[in-house]
C-alpha cells in the first residue's frame, strides 16, 4: 500500500518543506493496516522527531516535527518513515519527506539608523496581509518605504526645528521627536517592543504559513530600503509628512493640495511660510 504524510490541519507537502529554526509542523498518516507499525526517524540532529502517537480507531499515526539549533539557511534534512509488520517483525522503507532549515530573522540590535529604518518600514509599510487585501505590490511597497526615507532625509535637510527636532544631526534625530512618528518617540533599539512589530516578525519567521516567503521578502526590502542611499526626491514633488490613507490630513504645514499615494500612504508635500 502507498502512504502519504499530509498536514494535520490537511494538505499535502512540499517536495522541500520550509522550517524556520524552532517551527513545529503537526503531521499525520493515514490509513495505516492495524498490522503496521510506523518508526518515523530525521536524518539531521537539526530536525526532531516528536509526539508520535498511532490512533487505532482511524488507523492513523499522527507526530509533529520540528526544526531546532539552525545554525545556516537552507540546510536540508530528511525523515524516513519504515514499516514493521507485527508479529512477524519485518520492516521495510515505506516513504521519505524533505525539509529545507531556515535560522530566524532577529531584528538589528545595533542603535544606528538603519536598525531604527527597518523596524519603521516594517510598521508603517503595508504587510503582506495588507499588501493582498487591496492588492498594493511589493513594487509599489517597497517604493513606499524609499519614500518614508525622502520624508525622513528632507526632514533633516530643511531646518529640523519645525518639525520638532532642533538641532538633529541623524535619520534618529528626526524620527524620535516629540509628536512626530507614531511609537517611536525616544526610540531605542534596545527597548523598542510594539504588537504591531512583534507579529510581523512572528510571520517572518513561521515557515509553516503560507505567506511566509512574502514575509521574508518584506522583511528584505525593509532591510535594502534602510541601508541603500536615499532616492532622489520624484520631479514636482518633496515630501516632509505621510499618513496611512483615510487617517486624514496630518495637519500643520501639510500640503494636502500635494500629495502621492502609493501602497496604502499618502505622502504630502510642505506648504511655503
Amino acid at each position: 500500500m502507498t502512504y502519504s504524510i499530509i498536514r494535520k490541519s490537511g494538505g499535502m507537502l512540499a517536495v522541500r518543506t520550509p522550517l524556520v529554526d524552532g517551527n513545529r509542523l503537526a503531521l499525520k498518516i493515514e490509513r495505516v493496516h492495524k498490522g503496521i507499525e510506523l518508526n518515523i526517524v530525521a536524518d539531521s540532529p537539526r530536525l526532531a522527531v516528536r509526539d508520535v502517537s498511532h490512533n487505532a480507531r482511524s488507523d492513523t499515526w499522527f507526530f509533529t516535527v520540528q526544526a531546532k539549533d539552525v545554525i545556516s539557511d537552507k540546510a536540508l534534512a530528511k525523515i524516513t518513515v519504515s514499516a514493521t509488520e507485527v508479529p512477524r517483525g519485518r520492516s521495510f522503507p515505506v516513504l521519505s519527506a524533505n525539509f529545507e532549515l531556515f535560522e530566524q530573522i532577529e531584528l538589528p540590535r545595533q542603535e544606528t539608523d538603519a536598525s531604527m529604518l527597518v523596524r519603521l518600514f516594517l510598521m508603517e509599510a503595508p504587510s503582506p496581509l495588507m499588501q493582498a487585501k487591496f492588492g498594493y505590490t511589493r513594487e509599489d511597497t517597497k517604493l513606499s518605504m524609499q519614500y518614508m526615507k525622502c520624508v525622513i532625509q528632507n526632514r533633516l535637510d530643511n531646518n529640523p526645528k519645525q518639525f520638532g527636532a532642533a538641532g538633529a544631526a541623524s535619520y534618529r534625530d528626526i524620527v524620535r521627536a516629540p509628536g512626530q512618528f507614531a511609537a517611536f518617540e525616544g526610540y531605542s533599539a534596545a527597548g523598542f517592543m510594539h504588537n504591531h512589530l512583534l507579529n510581523i516578525m512572528a510571520e517572518i519567521n513561521n515557515a509553516t504559513k503560507a505567506a511566509w516567503k512574502k514575509y521574508r521578502e518584506f522583511y528584505a526590502d525593509a532591510v535594502e530600503v534602510a541601508g541603500a542611499p536615499v532616492i532622489a526626491n520624484p520631479p514636482g514633488f518633496t515630501p516632509y509628512f505621510w499618513r496611512t490613507q483615510g487617517s486624514g490630513s496630518p495637519g500643520g504645514r501639510a500640503d494636502t493640495a500635494n500629495t502621492r499615494t502609493i501602497a496604502g500612504n499618502v505622502f504630502y508635500g510642505l506648504k511655503d511660510g
